[in-house]
């Protein structure tokens, strides 16, 4: 099973991934119109960048971990460290633990004292702590919400999926929590 954050590395060192949209690597597989030749003459490898405590808020916990038994020789040691530290950037661009007016399209992790008072066209994947969501609008996505963190106020086609913990969901000044244990 493909986890965040999926992607494939390419020979020349480019990195295919779409955070927030897809983890599948079959599916990055066919959107870049790539072909899983022979192993070794193959110009592409699975990967996934994660923590492993599933804690995605914590970036030094980040791992590269290859998603395939056999790997290229061009893959190495060197190649690896490479797209750690092009992975790692990417990753801390998405983490936000402060205010920030407005999130529009992306992928975003939100934790800490992270306030965003309007979310359109973008996906959270995962908000901890006192993380709060003013307004998600269009069809924006807020995913696994837990601690104390709070999402207020959905339109349109937005959506709110696995609530846990503390974690409220109000909207229309109703409160709504799944209340589901985090597994």
């Amino acid at each position: 099973m493909c986890r965040f954050l999926s992607a494939l590395v390419k020979k020349n060192g480019n990195i295919i991934c779409v955070p927030g949209v897809t983890d599948s690597h079959e599916d990055l597989i066919e959107y870049a119109s790539l072909h899983d030749n022979d192993n070794y003459i193959r110009s592409f490898v699975r990967i996934e960048y994660h923590p492993d405590n599933g804690e995605l808020h914590e970036l030094d916990k980040y791992e590269l971990h290859v998603d395939e038994s056999d790997t290229p020789d061009w893959f190495d040691k060197k190649m690896k460290e490479k797209i750690e530290r092009k992975l790692y950037q990417r990753v801390k661009k998405m983490i936000i633990s402060n205010e920030k007016p407005i999130l529009l399209g992306g992928c975003y992790i939100l934790h800490g004292d992270a306030e965003i008072r309007k979310v359109q066209g973008s996906r959270i994947i995962s908000m901890r702590d006192n993380a709060s969501v003013m307004n998600v609008w269009g069809n924006a996505s807020v995913t696994d919400v837990g601690d104390n963190a709070s999402v207020m106020n959905m339109r349109g086609n937005a959506s709110v999926t696995d609530v846990w913990g503390n974690a409220k969901i109000i909207n229309d000044s109703k409160i709504i929590n799944d209340r589901r244990k985090k597994k």
